[in-house]
């Protein structure tokens, strides 16, 4: 029997960059029994998002045919295992769900899914929405109030417990600090055995930081043209974002020569940036004095408010992963919670590098 590993997500917990690797190392991964399907990718070979139509209660006949093309495409592989990523798959529907567990019967299905601190988690999708010039409500306090439904765990996994059983569920922690540069090492590592091809040094999808935030705020609010204009104003936002995401790297990196760099490209293009001269030279002034780095822009009450909410939104799991016999064991069952994950995950890590 075939086993299809379905990675759900969430997003901003490396997707992108497992993403990446599972395309460009395809021919890698099918020496090693691992089957990544062509069907269903995006546009840009990144994650199998065309699958995970979360919009859709019921699957459309375009779907239909979809999941049709991709067990044509399974069945005609000589692997044994397949895996299918979309950080999209964990906002689907439980109609839709119900869809792929029928499509793949047949099949031994385990689904893997990333849990983050929701504070970072909060703040990390609060940039990402206001990079891509989406509807990120100008501040983290009412983007958080739009879409704290998003980040509920429980919800998020309810449905896919429902349909394919809690022992196929299979639940990583994701923290920068824990991980570092084994982004694909530590996704396989608990669900197909040892890796199976070199860690990336690559950064994909490299985030705003937080410090350049109220920035983009202001320019949006100054702009509104760049998030409902034309596709020149468009351009021109994402040429000042991308500046922004590289400034850093920049050893000489200066907070007042970026400004200028952005004002230079402003008074190219917007012909009305003598309107709000005045309150681009106080905002400047003021934002200069105040600049930081390092700032997080998550306050002390917003985070109280984000660990408040998600207080009862705790569910049990079982935490799973591949002994050398690559038998695949329970581990630990735990109530989610921030610090009770992290230690579970430190003394996974522990337990990997001094007594496996």
């Amino acid at each position: 029997m075939k086993t299809v590993y379905i990675h759900i997500g969430i997003g901003k917990t490396g997707t992108s960059a497992i993403q990446k690797v599972l395309y460009s190392e395809r021919e890698t991964f099918l020496k090693h029994d691992l089957f990544i399907p062509l069907t269903g990718l995006n546009y840009d070979n990144l994650g199998h998002h065309r699958l995970a139509n979360y919009q859709e209660s019921l699957p459309s006949n375009v779907t239909k045919d979809l999941y049709g093309e991709l067990l044509a495409e399974i069945s005609a592989s000589s692997q044994s295992n397949i895996l299918i990523s979309s950080e999209l798959y964990c906002y689907c529907k439980s109609e839709f769900i119900d869809f792929i567990s029928k499509s793949f019967q047949g099949f031994s299905v385990k689904i893997i899914l990333y849990v983050r601190e929701q504070v970072s988690l909060v703040e990390s999708t609060f940039l990402w929405w206001q990079a891509q010039g989406y509807d990120y409500k100008y501040n983290v306090d009412d983007f958080f109030e739009m879409a704290k439904g998003g980040f509920n765990y429980q919800w998020m996994i309810k449905g896919w417990v429902d349909k394919f059983g809690e022992s196929a569920i299979i639940v990583k922690v994701y923290d920068k600090k824990l991980i570092g540069g084994r982004t694909l090492s530590y996704f396989f590592d608990g669900v197909y055995g040892d890796y199976i091809c070199e860690d990336s040094p690559e950064v994909v999808n490299k985030s705003l930081l937080p410090c350049f935030s109220s920035l983009v705020s202001f320019l949006d609010k100054s702009f509104p043209e760049f998030l409902k204009g034309n596709s020149d104003c468009l351009e021109v936002r994402k040429k000042i974002i991308q500046k922004l995401i590289d400034a850093p790297d920049n050893k000489d990196f200066k907070v007042e020569d970026l400004l200028l760099e952005i004002e230079l490209i402003l008074t190219a293009t917007c012909t009305n940036l003598s309107l709000h001269s005045c309150e681009w030279g106080r905002f400047k002034d003021e934002y200069i004095k105040k600049f930081d780095i390092k700032e997080k822009i998550v306050g002390e009450c917003l985070k109280k408010k984000i660990l408040h909410y998600y207080k009862g939104s705790n569910f049990e799991v079982s935490y799973g992963f591949d002994l050398k016999s690559k038998q695949r064991k329970s581990f630990l069952k735990y109530y989610y919670s921030s610090i009770p994950l992290q230690l579970y995950d430190w003394f996974y890590m522990l337990w990997r590098k001094y007594f496996r």
